[in-house]
C-alpha cells in the first residue's frame, strides 16, 4: 500500500468506505445493507420507506375523510335547529278568521295612514307583531307567490327593542331549514332612504356569509319595487332601502318618513307628505351616517340615466 491508498483509507468520505463487507462488524454490515438483526443473530429487512409513507398519507386520507363526514354531520344538525322567536311565533295558532282579521287591521291602519296624510300633511301608525305576522302569513304567498316558488314557508317576525328577528322556512331538495337574521333599521341623512344593518344571518344555528347574498337580496329587493345600495361600514354591509316617495296609490306625495321606533311586540312609523315634506324633511330617532355610500353620486347617475331614457323617447 503506498502513501496515497494509506491517505485515503484514513480520512475519505467514510471510515469504512475502502473496507470490504468480509472486514466489518455484524452490525456494521446490516446498516450497510439496509438490514436489521433478528433477536436470533438473523438479519431481516428493513421495510421500505416508502411503504411507509404510503400508510402514513392513506391515514392522512381517511382522517380527512372522517372529519369532512364529522363536519357534513355537524353542519346538518345545525342547520335543523329552529330559533327560539321562530319556535314561538310558529306555535301561536290562529284560526283563518283571526288571521284573515288581524290581516286586515294592519291593511285598515295604512288606510288610516293615507287619509291622515290627506287631511293634515302629518301621519303616525302602529303596528302589532301579530297584525305583521298574520299579513305575512295570509297575504304574502298570495301576492308573491315567487316566493313559495322558491320554496320559502312560513315567514314570521318578533319585535324588540330597537331590532327585528326575522326568519323563514326554505325547504328545497335535502335542505329544510330555518333561515334567520336580525335586522336594525335607522332613518339617514337622505329622505326615505332606510338604513338597515343586518347581521346574525343563519341557516338553523349554522352562521351564512352576508357577502355571498348580496346581489340575491338587491334583485329581490328590485323586483318588488324597492332600490338597495350598500354602504361598506367596519361593522359589516349596511342596506340601503330607497322607498318610493311619489306613488301612484298615494292620495299626497310626496310621502317621507321621519321616524321609526321599534318597542316589544310593535313598530311606530310616523312621517309628512305634501309638497314641502322633502323640504322640511327632519329624521328623528337614530341615524345613520354614511361612511362609503356617497348619495351625490347616485342622484348624478340617476340623472343621467333619466336623461338617457328622455333621449331615447
Amino acid at each position: 500500500m503506498n502513501d496515497s491508498d494509506t491517505f485515503e483509507a484514513s480520512f475519505g468520505d467514510s471510515p469504512d468506505s475502502k473496507l470490504s463487507p468480509d472486514q466489518l462488524s455484524g452490525s456494521q454490515a446490516g446498516e450497510l445493507h439496509g438490514s436489521d438483526k433478528s433477536k436470533s443473530g438473523q438479519l431481516k429487512p428493513k421495510r421500505s420507506l416508502l411503504r411507509v409513507w404510503i400508510r402514513r398519507l392513506a391515514l392522512l386520507a381517511f382522517m380527512i375523510v372522517g372529519g369532512l363526514v364529522g363536519l357534513s354531520y355537524w353542519a346538518m344538525r345545525q342547520t335543523k335547529q329552529v330559533p327560539e322567536f321562530y319556535r314561538v311565533a310558529t306555535t301561536v295558532e290562529m284560526s283563518p278568521v283571526e288571521m284573515t282579521r288581524a290581516s286586515e287591521e294592519l291593511e285598515a291602519e295604512m288606510e288610516t295612514v293615507r287619509r291622515d296624510a290627506e287631511e293634515t300633511g302629518s301621519w303616525e301608525a302602529a303596528f302589532s307583531q301579530e297584525q305583521i305576522n298574520a299579513w305575512l302569513a295570509h297575504e304574502l304567498p298570495e301576492k308573491f307567490p315567487r316566493i313559495k316558488r322558491a320554496g320559502a314557508s312560513e315567514p314570521r317576525i318578533a319585535l324588540q327593542d330597537e331590532k327585528i328577528l326575522a326568519a323563514i322556512r326554505i325547504s328545497r331538495g335535502a335542505l329544510n331549514a330555518v333561515v334567520s337574521c336580525e335586522l336594525k333599521v335607522e332613518l339617514t341623512e337622505q329622505p326615505n332612504m332606510i338604513a338597515v344593518r343586518l347581521s346574525h344571518l343563519r341557516a338553523g344555528a349554522l352562521p351564512l356569509p352576508l357577502d355571498r347574498f348580496r346581489n340575491a337580496i338587491s334583485r329581490e329587493a328590485s323586483r318588488g319595487g324597492l332600490e338597495i345600495h350598500w354602504d361598506e361600514t367596519e361593522e359589516g354591509p349596511i342596506a340601503l332601502v330607497s322607498i318610493p316617495s311619489d306613488d301612484p296609490r298615494y292620495r299626497i306625495s310626496p310621502t317621507i318618513i321621519e321616524q321609526v321606533t321599534i318597542v316589544e311586540n310593535a313598530i311606530f312609523v310616523s312621517g309628512k307628505s305634501g309638497e314641502r315634506a322633502t323640504m322640511n324633511f327632519q329624521p328623528r330617532g337614530q341615524v345613520h351616517q354614511f361612511v362609503a355610500f356617497q348619495p351625490d353620486l347616485i342622484s348624478s347617475e340617476a340623472v343621467g340615466e333619466s336623461n338617457k331614457k328622455s333621449i331615447t323617447r
